[in-house]
């Protein structure tokens, strides 16, 4: 018996655990400086002179109990205190080693997030993310169900090494100390974001329990971006209601786009004959 329960205790341990510490106050952080200028000075053109740091990654696999500090995170300052025209743009970076590199991005498409907060009559977000090296934009969509108040978002992540597409929620729970979600594959759950109550910033553990996403190191970035994300959704959700509002309202030109969300709306056929 003894033997039994163990073995139970052991297949819910997570097989990797990322920890995301978001900092509150990105001036004021006493790491900021020495780690925006490594981002500033590297040689690549997803380190732009526009970026803050905003928080850092963790790493715990199975086998090791330790904790190694693995990635950085940068937020695009100059369209996050755009004003009213705001717009979420984080990106991830591996900053161990000698180079910083860049491991992916998450970012609003505020012109979604508008047309489908106009129809379900609530403030939805629409994320995207994007990957190095792989092929496929990754939309996370906020869904929006009658009489459910915590947030669900929903996507799809093709895994190339599997052959094999994953169609995932990602729920908020109903009750928890902090904002903490479960990642479900049908009624699988394959992962979950902790989130601590205790932070000046968005502090979360990151959890993926099954075995062929938790070898995939583009899903565990993925949920990992999803995490840096959560302590900006309350903000966000303002925006779209006073974007809803304004268009609602008739008036002229109420929502810049930004050109580099216009890219990512472009139609990849559009060159074809």
């Amino acid at each position: 018996m003894l033997g039994s329960a163990k073995g139970k205790v052991e297949s819910r341990r997570p097989l990797v655990s990322r920890y995301v510490d978001m900092w509150a106050f990105l001036k004021m952080h006493p790491s900021n400086i020495d780690l925006l200028q490594r981002l500033k000075s590297a040689d690549d053109r997803q380190f732009g002179t526009n970026m803050d740091i905003c928080g850092t990654v963790s790493t715990r696999d199975g086998d090791n109990r330790r904790w190694e500090k693995t990635h950085l995170v940068g937020i695009r300052g100059d369209v996050w205190n755009a004003g009213d025209d705001r717009r979420l743009v984080l990106k991830l970076f591996k900053s161990t080693g000698e180079r910083i590199r860049w491991t992916g991005t998450i970012e609003e498409i505020t012109t979604r997030e508008v047309h489908n907060s106009i129809g379900s009559r609530r403030a939805v977000l629409t994320l995207a993310t994007i990957l190095p090296g792989y092929e496929y934009l990754i939309n996370v969509q906020q869904n929006h169900r009658t009489f459910r108040i915590p947030s669900i978002f929903t996507f799809c992540f093709h895994d190339e090494q599997q052959d094999r597409v994953w169609y995932l929620n990602i729920k908020r729970k109903w009750v928890s100390i902090g904002a903490d979600f479960v990642v479900e594959s049908g009624t699988s759950k394959v992962g979950e974001i902790d989130g601590k109550l205790i932070g000046f910033g968005y502090n979360a553990y990151v959890h993926v329990h099954e075995p062929m996403l938790a070898k995939n190191g583009r899903f565990l970035d993925l949920l990992t971006l999803f995490a840096t994300s959560v302590g900006y959704h309350r903000a966000i959700r303002r925006c779209i209601r006073r974007r809803v509002r304004d268009i609602r309202s008739g008036q002229a030109a109420p929502h810049a786009v930004e050109d580099e969300e216009f890219w990512l709306l472009k139609n990849p056929r559009r060159r074809a004959a």
